[in-house]
């Protein structure tokens, strides 16, 4: 401590005000803009306080909707950073407390609409493993109609059911299908016997030289092809 210190006080205060001044202009302007992003986040948390409060949870609401409502408040409520800390912190438990309200809710359908598809996925795989039938098909189709009906579930739940159930649902499927190449097969082997025994007899035609013998040779295709398995209704006459 001096005389001298006195002396150059007032300069050296002067100049810190200076220097300090764009500091407070910023400081200030960093408290306005951290009380209008309080004061917008707040707006968000009585969006979510009103989602909770005014959605008549005892009716089957449209929990589809409230999710979609749910993560859009979520996601603009996490935009929204720079904020006091106190009063930031105050506020995010209000928004945390809302939201497990909610969350608390939705996680009652969540796991009901996961079971409802559990029971689907089972009754596709006995489906799998029944006898193949073309009928088989149909049921599949509503038992994935009934899949699409079912309502909201966590999405990495959901996932892992649909993967199963897409794989026993192709299981059916394919089953399916190789019942009907099965099917073809066999038709078309019919099919070859008959134009076998035609292609004789246009052979014996254009061959045949005594009548007598043609007539025994055409009379024992024809027996043949008298005996062959009725053939489908759906195929052609012309045979």
């Amino acid at each position: 401590h001096s005389d001298i210190s006195d002396q150059y006080w007032e300069r050296f205060k002067k100049a810190s005000d200076l220097v300090y001044k764009p500091c407070a202009d910023f400081f200030d302007q960093r408290h306005q803009t951290r009380q209008s992003n309080l004061q917008q986040r707040q707006q968000i948390v009585e969006q979510l306080r009103e989602l909770q409060e005014s959605t008549d949870w005892d009716n089957s609401p449209d929990y589809r909707a409230i999710q979609a409502s749910l993560y859009s408040i979520s996601d603009h409520f996490a935009t929204i950073k720079d904020v006091e800390r106190k009063e930031g912190q105050q506020q995010w438990k209000q928004f945390v407390k809302h939201k497990d309200a909610i969350m608390a809710r939705l996680d009652v359908v969540y796991s009901a609409n996961l079971e409802l598809k559990q029971q689907l996925i089972k009754q596709t795989s006995a489906l799998a493993e029944a006898e193949v039938k073309e009928e088989n098909l149909n049921a599949l189709k509503s038992l994935q109609n009934r899949w699409k009906q079912v309502g909201i579930t966590r999405r990495n739940q959901d996932q892992k059911a649909w993967t199963e159930f897409k794989k026993q649902g192709d299981l059916v499927y394919n089953r399916v299908q190789e019942l009907r190449q099965g099917q073809r097969d066999e038709t078309d082997q019919q099919l070859n016997a008959y134009r076998n025994i035609i292609k004789q007899i246009q052979q014996l035609a254009r061959s045949a030289t005594e009548l007598a013998a043609a007539d025994q040779q055409f009379s024992a295709l024809q027996e043949q092809y008298s005996a062959l398995p009725e053939l489908p209704r759906q195929l052609p006459e012309k045979l």
